[in-house]
């Protein structure tokens, strides 16, 4: 069993035996499946690359089913291995296993003669690699689709496979069987415990034992995960035929849940097109930064563990540091992700430059293909990013929008005072000021006017809600995040409550303060749910924008189906799948939720593509953030023009064909809803609130008659995307 004994300079002075062992198992892939060496000989001397790319992409596309391949590497870690192997066998060989459950497992041994083991392995190991935990139930569905995919891969590339007439029941035998057995080699670790949305009941859920987990992730190597070493291919009109340039994907990306609907203009294709046309290097400074002083860099990063041996010698250390299994396990998983970035870094700087292919969701916000490493990764992973003609890292800049949701909603309802605080107008006789905090104003105002318990509940408090949380709380209340959502956020995020005061009246206390606060917001959900209300009456898609792109919203009333099957000791089991019911109809809860934030983030998108077009026809390099944008600094002020440009066009200006909301509510409603609207919608403002309908005239939403009047009065603000 192949092992790298690759020990890099800038891991020598970790002394932690499972860092160390992630480093060797992480540069172990790239010795076996990118194939380092081999590679480095290749591009010396060889201006086109696009040859070498294609046979990287194969390479890890048939990493399983090409001996060659398999014979010089593998997922085999250790004794545990070697255990689950002869379990594995014994649990096939039993009377009890369906004799097509047998045979689907030959045909496996004879597709990878020499380590048919491995495969499985692997499959276990891309299911948990970069999660704690999952349910038992996802974990067995996961793997049964996992096995029946690549069953058919190998039996496409071998005529000996015998015929097998295997059932659903069956597939699920074999999945059931396999993890049984990692399971008793001490592979993976199961337990019950309290589910998310089950409190009084526990579930089984299932983990990568810690043992085995500095040697088990570091095998995920999808091609997907890896930027391109030469351009990608470009996209097409109907979004098939691009990007990598064998390993195929759409360009737009849907899940079971989302209508697969939305359709993009030329315009769309040339902006996505050029964004994958930017090429990129390392910011080798920066990568050298961190390796000279490793130790130094991850102290810097909150984390302690690299200073043990091992995990009982961070235990030992308890009482004094408060160490934990689960602060030992999260430490790890931390810098497991920042030596895979670290070790992908390293790869790239062998070429003098590479790009990343793109792909966009169904609203049409757009995404990089790559892990860890691309343009929308963390603080590490972008800091080792640079645009190829880049000199010094400190000539780019992100951009970021003020609090976008926030803003959009500003821009929706004409309320002037949102977009003073999101940064995006100014008066014109105002005095210069510095950039508006939006998120530590309503902390701060929140804090004011709390009426706390007592002492150790105040300092509880204001430890606890610092800018970061609030703000994650505040973004998420534009999203329609649910109360139990936000306790489960504050949970995880460490809010334990006391005898004197509890999360869920917390909880409640802040969510009452938001909607007084944001009452604005509270009108444009209303405004949106009567094209919600018509389309769960029709059950209709909901038509969410229609210009240059037109996108649509489609969640599926789900209903969960039983499959039976036999476990490998032919005990009757049961397993339980989500599946879209026939016919379809309307998931009525979750269309009320989900349409405000993805009619947002769909504006949100068109903002971003406005600006792409402009940088195109310029030729800037850019990356984008959703809402940010990175860039050179000297194009600092022509982003931010193009964005207030973009931003008046499509939200703020008057014209009667790109009211936004009238239009999504003409697109959604019937023909006498349309003619009732303001009238219905009126009363309704009246009934609900009272108060906030004495005080504005909402018809400035639907006609924005007034708005030339009030925009004469602001200009610009100098702290637009900053």
């Amino acid at each position: 069993m192949y092992k790298s004994n690759v020990i890099r300079k800038y891991i020598k002075e970790i002394k932690n035996e499972d860092i160390r062992g992630i480093q060797q198992s992480i540069y172990a892939r790239y010795i076996n499946i990118e194939g380092i060496k081999k590679v480095k000989r290749k591009i010396k001397g060889n201006k086109d690359l696009s040859t070498l790319q294609q046979e990287m992409e194969y390479n890890r596309e048939i990493f399983f089913t090409e001996k060659e391949i398999i014979k010089k590497s593998s997922v085999y870690f250790s004794l545990e291995a070697e255990n689950f192997n002869k379990i594995l066998s014994e649990y096939i060989g039993r009377s009890l296993t369906k004799s097509s459950v047998k045979l689907v497992f030959q045909n496996f041994q004879l597709a990878i003669s020499d380590n048919s083991f491995s495969l499985f392995l692997h499959l276990i190991c891309s299911i948990l690699g970069k999660v704690d935990d999952i349910t038992l139930t996802n974990c067995r569905i996961q793997m049964r689709n996992l096995l029946e995919k690549n069953y058919l891969l190998f039996a496409a590339k071998n005529n000996k496979f015998g015929d097998v007439n295997i059932k659903k029941s069956g597939w699920y035998q074999l999945s059931d069987i396999i993890i049984k057995g990692l399971e008793y080699s001490k592979i993976v670790y199961i337990r019950k415990k309290l589910g998310a949305r089950k409190r009084k009941h526990k579930i089984e859920y299932i983990s990568i034992a810690d043992k085995f987990k500095s040697t088990a992730l570091a095998y995920d190597y999808k091609a997907s995960n890896m930027p391109l070493i030469s351009k990608p291919e470009n996209w097409k009109i109907g979004g098939v035929d691009g990007g990598f340039l064998v390993h195929k994907k759409d360009l737009i990306i849907y899940n079971k849940e989302k209508s697969m609907m939305s359709q993009v203009s030329k315009e769309i294709i040339s902006n996505i097109n050029f964004l994958q046309e930017v090429p990129y290097k390392i910011n080798k400074k920066r990568l050298q930064e961190i390796r000279v002083n490793f130790s130094q860099y991850l102290k810097e990063q909150g984390l302690r563990i690299h200073l043990y041996k091992n995990k009982q010698d961070f235990l030992e250390e308890d009482a004094k540091f408060n160490h934990t299994y689960r602060i030992y396990n999260k430490q790890l998983s931390e810098v497991r992700i920042i030596i895979e970035t670290l070790e992908q870094a390293l790869y790239l700087t062998d070429f003098s430059c590479f790009y990343f292919t793109l792909y966009l969701d169904f609203r049409t916000r757009v995404y990089y293909h790559g892990w860890p490493i691309n343009p929308q990764g963390s603080l590490l992973s972008r800091e080792l990013l640079m645009f190829s003609n880049q000199r010094k890292k400190t000539v780019t800049k992100e951009l970021d929008v003020s609090a976008s949701g926030l803003q959009i909603i500003g821009g929706l309802l004409s309320n002037f005072d949102y977009l003073e605080k999101t940064n995006f107008l100014i008066k014109k006789n105002q005095l210069s000021r510095g950039k508006y905090d939006i998120y530590s104003e309503i902390l701060n105002k929140y804090l004011l006017q709390k009426s706390f318990k007592n002492r150790n509940h105040e300092e509880f408090i204001r430890a606890f809600f610092n800018r970061k949380v609030f703000k994650s709380i505040i973004m998420c209340y534009f999203y329609n995040e649910t109360h139990f959502g936000l306790v489960k956020k504050l949970e995880a995020l460490g809010f334990e409550s006391g005898k004197v005061f509890s999360l869920y009246e917390e909880v409640t206390l802040i969510r009452n303060f938001l909607k007084k606060e944001f009452e604005d917001f509270e009108i444009l959900s209303l405004i949106i749910n009567y094209g919600v209300n018509s389309s769960i009456k029709n059950q209709k898609a909901i038509s969410l924008y229609k210009g240059n792109v037109e996108t649509f919203q489609y969640y599926a009333l789900q209903e969960v189906i039983q499959v039976d099957y036999y476990d490998q000791f032919s005990k009757r089991q049961k397993i339980r799948v989500s599946t879209d019911k026939d016919p379809l109809s309307l998931d009525i809860r979750k269309t009320r939720r989900a349409t405000l934030p993805n009619f947002i983030h769909n504006l949100d998108s068109q903002l971003l593509h406005s600006v792409i077009t402009k940088a195109q026809k310029y030729n800037i390099n850019l990356s984008v953030i959703h809402d940010c944008f990175i860039v050179h600094k000297k194009y600092e002020l022509k982003l931010k023009k193009w964005y207030f440009e973009a931003f008046n066009d499509l939200i703020l200006s008057p014209n009667k064909n790109n009211l936004v909301l009238s239009s999504f509510l003409k697109r959604n409603l019937s023909s006498i809803e349309n003619r009732n609207l303001k009238k219905d919608f009126f009363e309704t403002l009246k009934k609900d609130f009272p108060e906030i309908s004495k005080k504005k005239d909402f018809s400035e939403i639907f006609t924005k008659k007034n708005f030339k009047n009030i925009i004469k009065d602001y200009k610009m603000s100098p702290h637009i995307l900053s």
